[in-house]
């Protein structure tokens, strides 16, 4: 039977009104909230949203990426069936990088009005943290004999690849046979599971590269430079004075001179020498060494006497990136930079500072926070040369 076109769209309005009166009305585009973490881990999150009351089955799911376009995709959507009080929908994020920022959202799927989305949250993954090998570290040997650990540093755990899934640098204290206030301080290197810490320095040890007399007196915090590179500061006496350096060490061999105070610094006038190593970093491209000193000699002042420099790899030759005193044309005007900075400082439990360098993916690009001669300050990108493992 055919039915006249008035009827039959008067029959598809009541069925309409009756769904309707039955279920309640259906979602609406601001019927999604905003998304909330929790369980954040350093590669998981679970998100979670309330879904108000509805007279229809919905799915739920949720948007997330490193930006706003958030072009990781959705988590396993969910179906939450019709209901008369709000109710929870949950998620699990899967495949997080570790001190990372997410963007996430709730997405609501309604037969009746389509997808309709919340407004945007951001949340921050948990650090790699080398809590879980310190731990495991306290109870091995330092390697000398008759000599415990007594308390550590600030560790620097690096992930790599094949031999050496991950490795771990760090500075310790001792106590036990043998050991005085001269020699208790040391700087230790390991890698893989299983493996026993290797001494790369000790304090009333030879400082290589200095003098035959010229032992540390103090170290600093090390980094790792690369999967398998340690790098730390040294403070060298029994010379009839101090000197201040910069050692590596490859794989917890015996560490190699980088650069010291007294030595010549790039960049300046000849004359200009080292002072001193404020802050030195560790970069995402593989071997190459950021550092920050100070300088002194003829012609320096405290308007030019600091800069920052890096090291290539497979190199031992310091390459001046900018100093203090340059001048630099900033929207077209001419400035005179008055201090520099490496992004993103951190310091260590012994007060050394060290900054972590911005890097462009694998370029070789690194961004220092520059202040002027008139209050104004920029973040200046440079490239660096010399190559990269």
């Amino acid at each position: 039977m055919k039915l006249h076109p008035f009827i039959s769209a008067n029959l598809l309005a009541f069925a309409c009104t009756l769904l309707l009166s039955e279920f309640g009305t259906p979602t609406t585009a601001t019927a999604a909230t905003a998304a909330s973490a929790t369980a954040v881990t350093g590669s998981t999150v679970t998100v979670y949203d309330t879904i108000p009351p509805r007279g229809e089955q919905v799915t739920v799911s949720f948007q997330y990426g490193l930006t706003t376009s958030y072009e990781l995709g959705n988590c396993a959507p969910v179906a939450i069936p019709p209901a008369t009080i709000p109710v929870y929908a949950t998620g699990t994020l899967t495949g997080l990088t570790p001190s990372t920022f997410y963007h996430f959202r709730t997405v609501i799927y309604s037969y009746v009005t389509g997808a309709t989305s919340g407004p945007d949250s951001v949340l921050a993954t948990a650090p790699r943290t080398a809590t879980a090998v310190e731990a495991a570290i306290k109870a091995t040997s330092p390697g000398i004999a008759g000599t415990q650990f007594l308390a550590f540093g600030s560790p620097c755990m690096k992930f790599g690849s094949g031999s050496y899934p991950y490795s771990l640098a760090f500075n310790a204290t001792l106590n036990g046979t043998g050991v005085t206030a001269t020699n208790n301080d040391g700087v230790w290197y390991l890698s893989g599971t299983g493996a026993s810490p290797v001494l790369v320095a000790r304090t009333g040890s030879l400082a290589p590269g200095i003098s035959p007399a010229a032992n540390f007196s103090s170290l600093g915090d090390p980094i790792i430079d690369d999967p398998n590179s340690v790098i730390f500061r040294g403070l060298v006496s029994g010379i009839g004075g101090s000197i201040k350096g910069l050692w590596a060490s490859n794989a917890g061999a015996a560490p190699t001179l980088l650069v010291c105070s007294g030595s010549s610094a790039p960049g300046y006038p000849g004359g200009v020498v080292f002072a001193d190593f404020t802050a030195f970093a560790d970069t995402q491209f593989n071997g190459v060494l950021v550092f920050t000193a100070s300088v002194t000699g003829k012609g320096v002042t405290s308007a030019n006497n600091s800069g920052i420099w890096y090291i290539a790899p497979n190199s031992t030759a310091p390459q001046l990136i900018v100093r203090t005193g340059d001048g630099m044309t900033v929207a077209g005007k001419p400035l005179v930079i008055t201090s520099l900075m490496t992004l993103s400082p951190t310091t260590t439990s012994s007060g050394q500072t060290r900054h972590i360098p911005y890097t462009q993916g694998c370029a070789q690009t690194l961004a220092y926070l520059a202040r002027f001669s008139d209050g104004g300050s920029a973040i200046e990108f440079v490239t660096l040369s010399g190559g990269v493992d």
